[in-house]
């Protein structure tokens, strides 16, 4: 199965799109000059079907909800790979996050949580809950995001100057 989400996090995908659906509706006027009214139906079935696919494709920005899990990043230039001895995952629902930490062979225990928003490519988090003293509680940080096949890229300034880039890999 197409994960469409790959599709529409690409930065070109709109402009992709616009071709593809101008290439299409080209097309659909040579048919409908050019063939009998059954390949003309036909045609036009095809190229609506096509058109709705396209436009709710649009409408999402790929969806964050569900569990992800740390694989690394860049944080102030320095890349750093993956957690040994432990994992870091991330849920999220509708609105909300929760982060939790999960030793090798232990029970999950939440170091943070919050909320979110998606606006474009922009995701805004507020930590709402953390288990350690932060700057960060309360205080929204906004990041560029982009979900690439099964991995989502958060990239952004934290309010004490850090630079980021995280990837968190999507589970199944």
């Amino acid at each position: 199965m197409i994960n469409l989400n790959s599709y529409i996090s690409d930065k070109n995908f709109f402009i992709k799109n616009t071709l593809f659906v101008l290439q299409f509706i080209e097309l659909r006027h040579f048919y409908l000059r050019n063939s009998s009214a059954s390949i003309q139906m036909k045609a036009l079935l095809i190229l609506t079907a096509i058109a709705m696919i396209s436009l709710s494709a649009c409408n999402g920005s790929g969806k964050l909800e569900g569990k992800w899990l740390y694989a690394g990043g860049v944080y102030n230039g320095k890349k750093e790979g993956g957690t040994e001895g432990y994992q870091l995952q991330r849920t999220y629902t509708d609105k909300k996050f929760e982060a939790v930490m999960i030793e090798d062979g232990g029970e999950p225990q939440k170091y943070q949580a919050g909320d979110y928003e998606i606006d474009g490519n922009t995701c805004t988090e507020t930590e709402t809950f953390s288990t350690q003293p932060s700057k960060l509680t309360n205080v929204p940080v906004h990041y560029n995001y982009q979900i690439k096949n099964d991995t989502l890229i958060l990239e952004g300034k934290l309010p004490t100057g850090m630079q980021v880039e995280e990837h968190w890999t999507k589970m199944k």
